[in-house]
């Protein structure tokens, strides 16, 4: 099996494979499990193994037309059934920029160039402060709901770099598709962390008994 070590993201985005499905946002460092069945993504997915396993998946709406920015991922574990559907798993690599929509030539699905996206620090210091508000809030959190503590805890215990904690946290808590979307758009490392405790912020009130409120 390829990974990405076996080539160079950048050009390999010079010509990724697009997979546009509504409402799905792919954000980086994350799995997605997906079911392929129309013809034209058969041949995507198969083009995809033979090469280096890179699927660009976009947000779109119902003509298919899709938004600026995508979720590229590699294939990382594939079945294909004897009537042809495929049930794949990604794994999220980068966030990406689609400058161009490519010729489909001989190909049933749709192409790309795309660039990757770089997670943007402006202040190093703002962005420990945010990790910071975030960690205090997933605390809080434990008080409330240990079985949801457990989760975010463990993914805060595990993952060190903020930008990929945010990312992580946003897509197991954010629901609502254009959050989401101006979520994997937003490079900026504090302003995905606010994003992050903000959501973590309204599971918390949620799940707050009312009598614990203090009026």
């Amino acid at each position: 099996m390829s990974d990405t070590s076996d080539f160079d993201l950048a050009t390999a985005l010079h010509d990724v494979p697009v997979f546009p499905l509504p409402g799905c946002v792919f954000f980086p460092h994350t799995l997605l499990p997906l079911h392929v069945f129309e013809p034209r993504y058969r041949a995507m997915t198969q083009a995809a193994i033979d090469g280096n396993r890179l699927i660009a998946v976009v947000n779109c709406d119902a003509d298919e037309n899709i938004e600026p920015v995508a979720g590229v991922g590699q294939i990382v574990n594939h079945i294909q059934h004897p009537d042809g559907r495929w049930h794949i798993l990604l794994r999220g690599l980068a966030r990406v920029k689609v400058l161009e929509e490519l010729p489909p030539g001989d190909r049933l699905f749709r192409r790309v160039r795309a660039a990757v996206l770089d997670d943007v620090i402006v202040d190093e210091q703002m962005v420990q402060d945010e990790l910071r508000t975030l960690q205090q809030v997933c605390t809080q959190l434990y008080h409330t709901c240990e079985d949801a503590y457990a989760t975010v805890q463990e993914l805060t215990s595990k993952v060190s770099a903020p930008g990929v904690l945010a990312d992580v946290i946003c897509a197991a808590t954010l629901e609502e598709g254009k959050e989401r979307q101006a979520t994997l758009a937003d490079c900026c490392v504090v302003s995905r962390l606010k994003r992050a405790t903000g959501a973590v912020s309204d599971f918390l009130l949620q799940k707050t008994d009312q009598s614990g409120v203090v009026h």
